[in-house]
């Protein structure tokens, strides 16, 4: 079954995605309102065993019962990718943040809605799988990125059947500057 899962916010459901989804998708899909209100920050242990809950719960919804998930959340995408289910990743607007993924899957925006693959394949992820935990053992290890591993990737990407950044995605909020990046 199709799962539209969405949120608030930058992650609110595109509506005029709906007039491009097939009758038959909805017609035996679900909604998946992804969202919880946290009540303060830093989270205390019981809210953060909650919110680990809540996540392993819809992990679990989408691992037993999807056959295609379709989103505008990252975090809904990335999991559901690595664990092999097919992907539409449709959102309002583009940013930064999806650079990455979008070497993976397309990122629709409200402009490419009419190119939209219902039917997207399984992306082979093993091998990038292997190279992010190779890179966060470097991480851990040093305290700060490896340039290499940058290599590995871009090496990985044009040896693999992954297929090229797709087309430019328009510019987002300022680039952000990552802790490492400010010494």
């Amino acid at each position: 079954m199709a799962i539209i899962s969405h949120g608030s916010g930058a992650g609110e459901f595109p509506g005029a995605l709906l007039e491009h989804i097939p009758p038959a998708l909805l017609a035996g899909g679900g909604f998946v309102f992804q969202r919880s209100q946290a009540n303060g920050a830093p989270l205390d242990d019981a809210a953060v065993a909650q919110a680990d809950s809540m996540a392993r719960s819809y992990l679990e919804k989408y691992r037993s019962s999807a056959s295609l998930i379709i989103t505008p959340l990252l975090h809904v995408a990335s999991p559901c990718l690595a664990l092999g289910i097919p992907v539409v990743l449709a959102r309002k607007a583009m940013d930064d943040r999806f650079t990455s993924i979008n070497r993976l899957i397309p990122v629709y925006i409200p402009e490419t809605f009419k190119a939209i693959d219902w039917s997207p394949a399984v992306v082979p992820l093993e091998e990038v799988k292997r190279t992010m935990a190779d890179c966060v053992r470097v991480l851990l290890d040093l305290g700060k990125p490896e340039p290499s591993m940058i290599g590995r990737f871009t090496a990985l990407y044009a040896a693999s059947q992954l297929k090229p950044p797709f087309p430019a995605v328009p510019s987002g909020p300022a680039k952000r500057v990552w802790p490492w990046q400010r010494r």
